[in-house]
């Protein structure tokens, strides 16, 4: 049986963390298993990061608030599109600064009517087994010698961050996958409670 919520806010699953972290792997699983969209965050970078990436450049600051902005407003487009009961997106969102950011402009939707409500699923791993995972990764436009640069701003979150869960991803896909699932289910099984829950079966 599958847990839809038949009110109340929509839950935003940004699923973060380093290079390698499976963040893509880990989103698709667990929108496959609730039927949710998912957003690829890294093709809403514009073409001026993707250059600066593929060049072996690190991204600042300065070039990661738009690409932040474009996660919530593209979220906030398909909520209007399509009513969905989640979403799923993936965006490193490496710094407090970040993830704070991304829930300030949730929090500037909700003002204009949004229900989106965000949980950060950050998966967690060494800089070594990063490292490793990146250069077994053909074709895709982040180098491992930026690897370092990533773990330079790295920002693990901690107990302060709400609606964050931090998963550790140096397991099998399985047992990951497993887990982050279990935490998504949580999330909607208790703003269902808030609001109302229904069941259905999984398609």
């Amino acid at each position: 049986m599958a847990l839809s919520v038949s009110s109340g806010d929509i839950p935003l699953f940004i699923i973060a963390g380093p290079a390698g972290c499976g963040k893509s792997t880990i989103g698709r699983a667990i929108a496959e298993s609730g039927h949710f969209p998912f957003i690829e965050g890294d093709h809403l970078h514009p073409s001026e990061n993707i250059a600066k990436m593929s060049a072996g450049c690190p991204l600042v600051d300065v070039d990661r608030w738009h690409w932040l902005d474009k996660i919530i407003s593209a979220s906030n487009d398909l909520e209007t599109r399509e009513h969905p009961q989640a979403i799923v997106v993936t965006c490193s969102a490496l710094k407090k600064s970040y993830r704070n950011r991304l829930r300030r402009r949730v929090d500037e939707a909700r003002e204009k009517g949004s229900r989106l409500r965000e949980h950060f699923v950050f998966c967690n791993l060494s800089q070594g087994e990063s490292l490793t995972r990146v250069r077994d990764r053909p074709g895709h436009f982040m180098k491992a010698e930026m690897v370092t640069s990533q773990y330079e701003d790295l920002e693990v979150p901690m107990a302060d961050e709400v609606r964050t869960y931090v998963l550790n991803v140096e397991r099998s896909l399985e047992e990951v996958n497993k887990e982050a699932i279990e935490y998504v289910n949580s999330c909607i099984a208790q703003e269902g409670t808030r609001e109302g829950i229904k069941e259905t079966k999984a398609l």
